[in-house]
């Protein structure tokens, strides 16, 4: 399980600006997102030739967001890009970090809230 963070400055894993994933393999949580006014992050993915693509946006809740481009998949290999919003990184129950811990139901803190979207470019 991760036990650690690294900056993704100067490393193949910085997409702070858009570039190609080319042939990186990607299995990684990523934290620290930037974020819009709103509050919101965002994960784009799109053709630079045509500029189609999708936008796949996560409220502040969302504190990390998991990629997957699938190459340790027995079947279906690099065919998707898989994008998870998360709440916490992969090890929260370890960690304790970013753990959403609810209160016994019908006790103030008993709900959690958090909205994500996809939409198309």
């Amino acid at each position: 399980l991760p036990v650690g963070r690294e900056e993704v400055a100067g490393t193949p894993y910085d997409f702070r600006t858009a570039r190609p994933v080319g042939d990186l393999v990607l299995d990684h949580a990523f934290t620290d997102l930037d974020r819009e006014p709103d509050g919101r992050a965002q994960v784009v993915l799109s053709d630079p030739g045509s500029g189609t693509g999708v936008v796949l946006w996560m409220d502040e809740r969302h504190g990390w967001v998991q990629l997957f481009s699938g190459d340790t998949l027995d079947e279906g290999a690099r065919q998707a890009l898989a994008v998870e919003p998360m709440t916490a990184g992969a090890n929260a129950f370890r960690s304790g970090e970013d753990l959403v811990v609810l209160a016994p139901a019908g006790q103030p803190g008993d709900e959690h809230s958090s909205s994500w979207g996809v939409r198309a470019l």
